[in-house]
């Protein structure tokens, strides 16, 4: 079964999380790259502003080769209630039929339940089956914490994966 974590991490923790899960797996991770704007890389306040009015960053995707990747572990942080506008630049790039996907968000305190489910929803529309969803708090926590806990999360999947075989 190939494997890769893609994520997009702002500030570091969500990156944390994918590493761990990563390591979990040995498995690669892909980071989600933002294409500058006017010289510059758009601000996630700029970002949320323009997903509001249906806009979403461009990002270097050509570089992302996730067609041979059967299972996709993805990853993003919360921003105003709401998965970071990369992940749905990403969505909007790939064949997502036929992937097992996996998501899991970063958020500071709340949010991550309805996003999850709107991620989910997203996902399987695209013909992708969404598998498992979770949500790691970051506020306070720092990266060594949170890698650990995204590998202990990396462990339940895999046993979810061996018991269903």
């Amino acid at each position: 079964m190939k494997t890769i974590v893609v994520y997009y991490s702002h500030g570091g923790k969500t990156k944390a999380v994918a590493q761990g899960v990563a390591l979990e797996f040995q498995c690669g991770t892909e980071e989600i790259r933002l294409k500058k704007v006017q010289g510059k890389k758009p601000g996630a306040v700029d970002m949320m502003q323009k997903r509001k009015k249906g806009q979403l960053p461009a990002i270097y995707h050509e570089s992302l080769n996730l067609n041979k990747q059967q299972t996709i572990i993805l990853g993003g942080p919360i921003w105003g209630g709401t998965v970071a506008a990369p992940i749905y630049s990403l969505i909007n790039h790939i064949d997502w039929k036929n992937k097992t996907v996996a998501v899991f968000v970063t958020a500071a305190l709340f949010g991550t339940s309805k996003a999850l489910a709107k991620l989910k929803k997203e996902l399987e529309s695209r013909g992708a089956t969404v598998n498992d969803q979770k949500a790691f708090f970051s506020l306070l926590r720092n990266p060594k914490t949170l890698k650990t806990a995204g590998a202990h999360w990396a462990k339940d999947l895999k046993k979810q994966a061996t018991d269903k075989h």
